[in-house]
């Protein structure tokens, strides 16, 4: 009888899985609320902010407040107990004890994961308390439906002429917008006096769906958060991303029913990515995986959590990886190819597999490619034979000039949430946002010229270290199979590209190493740790971003020497 009641029990795996069925339910169910700006909204900064520092008013902001520093609290926890439970693990594999206490190490390493994954959610507080983030919303949404008349350039100058014919001219004459062919500030003022250069790119019929649109946006966001709005850097994703981006949207118009639904579409495609993770890589990694996602402080729920279609190519990345892991090099190659298409930066995943091959080529004196990698070149450019065509077809031949002019105003323009090793280099303690804001000059302009002067005058110590990641990411490539290649791509990303700081989610992939090489998930766990000390130390953006560029490059050095293992199976 015993034994038969113990069979009809679920098994603590299929127990994890009901689990984290559950959690997702309940936040999806959570999800159709409809996009509205509050004060309660996300904030970066110190780890606990009291209420007086803040400056809330309300009971209720107050109480949102007291919540959002306990998940703050929490995220850290989690994270500091990922790493006792990996590096206890690594400890004893070290000491040939593996399956010493593996029982409760794993039942623990399943209870984190779950956590970890209900983390990245804010424990269901989301934007404290919104699902949907209304900021991120309305470029992607907006800049993707009306990219025929907007282009890279006309979001904001639009937004401001629509804005005066709904009657908002006194909000519009003191309002400041970026003009998007510059980055610089200049006053609404202007543009609202060349209304025409907006309206002549419309039809009739279209401008009076833009209309509707930008209505839907302003009730539902405060006024000074639209007004900050219009000081952000436009719409940026590649032609290729507006394939699907535009076809989502459609031509109706904005309703709560539709905002809600196209919110959902980035909750799906994780579940997909997370998928693709417990297949290829096993449960342990997986979990490990989902405690960094779930706490990494640069990459939290606040910035693209409730956005739409922000997380596609994390999941073209990780499910690339996992087909890659699974020995289907063209796949593999194929989706890391789409991801690369969709944000650019992921063409550096590729660089390991460069390096491979040159190593081999030198030293065999002739040019030699692996036939799996020959697999993965094809995979990607069937993507872009396939991409590149169709981007064309939905978003104009002008497009792919239009966003090379953009990414090269990207690039010119420093941000302070900017995380790599461009931004390490340029630091100075005189160039501080801090430093300047006592000295009482434009933050803003000041900050950026002078991490420009710096970066610019210190290029020989940055083609250094550079080499010394690339010799390291190198050596590193000896014996790993195609997907661990993939991953070691993925710490080569801050080395050559200031990237957003939440463009770190893309770490999680080390995760994946974890259960070969605990150390690793250990370290991993340490990186998501000192973003928060970082955020816990310093208010400002810029010293934040700084500190923990300089940990996660130093995670990257740290895994790939110990990729470097001589015993790759010993997990060291």
């Amino acid at each position: 009888m015993a034994a038969r009641q113990r069979q009809s029990r679920p098994s603590g795996r299929k127990r994890a899985r009901l689990l984290a069925g559950g959690v997702l339910g309940l936040l999806l169910l959570s999800a159709a609320v409809t996009a509205e700006a509050s004060d309660a909204g996300f904030a970066a900064g110190r780890l606990w902010l009291s209420d007086a520092a803040l400056g809330d008013a309300s009971p209720e902001a107050r109480e949102w407040r007291t919540r959002r520093n306990w998940v703050n609290a929490a995220k850290p926890l989690l994270a500091g107990l990922g790493a006792g439970l990996l590096g206890w693990g690594a400890w004893l594999r070290r000491r040939g004890q593996e399956e010493r206490g593996r029982r409760p190490r794993d039942r623990a390493l399943a209870a984190l994961g779950v956590l970890g994954f209900a983390a990245w959610w804010n424990f269901g507080l989301f934007h404290y308390p919104d699902f949907v983030h209304p900021h991120e919303l309305f470029h992607y949404v907006i800049g993707a439906k009306y990219f025929p008349e907007l282009g890279y350039t006309r979001l904001y100058e639009c937004a401001v002429i629509a804005d005066v014919e709904a009657g908002l001219d006194e909000a519009v004459a003191r309002r400041q917008i970026v003009d998007l062919h510059s980055y610089a500030e200049i006053p609404a003022a202007e543009v609202a006096a060349h209304p025409r250069r907006c309206t002549d790119h419309f039809a009739p019929e279209r401008w009076a769906l833009f209309q509707h649109d930008m209505a839907w946006f302003r009730s539902r966001m405060a006024p000074a958060a639209w007004e900050q709005l219009q000081r952000d850097h436009g719409y940026n994703p590649t032609p290729v991303w507006g394939i699907l981006g535009r076809l989502f949207v459609g031509s109706k118009p904005l309703d709560d029913a539709r905002v809600a639904t196209l919110s959902l579409i980035d909750p799906a495609l994780e579940l997909l990515l997370w998928s693709f993770a417990f297949w290829s890589f096993g449960w342990r990694a997986a979990c490990v995986a989902l405690l960094f996602w779930g706490t990494n402080h640069p990459a939290e729920y606040g910035w693209v959590g409730g956005a739409y279609l922000r997380h596609d190519w994390l999941l073209a990345s990780v499910a690339g990886m996992a087909l890659l892991r699974r020995g289907s090099a063209g796949a593999g190659g194929f989706l890391l190819g789409w991801a690369a298409l969709l944000r650019v930066f992921p063409l550096i995943f590729f660089l390991p597999f460069a390096l491979r091959a040159l190593v081999a080529s030198l030293r065999a004196h002739k040019l030699v490619l692996d036939p799996s990698h020959a697999r993965i070149a094809t995979g990607a450019l069937l993507a872009a034979a396939l991409a590149l065509p169709l981007s064309v077809w939905s978003s104009g031949a002008s497009a792919w000039p239009e966003f090379v002019d953009n990414v090269h105003l990207h690039a010119a323009s420093p941000s302070n949430t900017a995380m790599g090793l461009g931004s390490l280099v340029a630091f100075s303690p005189q160039g501080r946002e801090s430093a300047l804001r006592a000295a009482g000059v434009d933050v803003d302009a000041a900050w950026k010229q002078a991490h420009r002067e710096k970066r610019g005058g210190r290029w020989p110590l940055f083609a250094l270290l550079a080499t010394v990641f690339v010799v390291l990411t190198a050596r590193a490539t000896r014996g790993a199979p195609d997907w661990e290649l993939a991953i070691l791509g993925v710490g080569l990303v801050p080395v050559f590209v200031d990237a957003s700081s939440y463009y770190s989610a893309a770490f999680l992939a080390y995760g994946f190493l974890a259960e070969r090489r605990p150390a690793i998930g250990a370290a991993l766990c340490l990186l998501s740790l000192a973003g928060w000390a970082a955020a816990a130390r310093w208010l400002a953006w810029d010293d934040i971003s700084v500190a923990t560029s300089a940990v996660l490059l130093v995670f990257v050095a740290a895994a790939a020497w110990m990729s470097m293992a001589r015993d790759r199976d010993a997990g060291l």
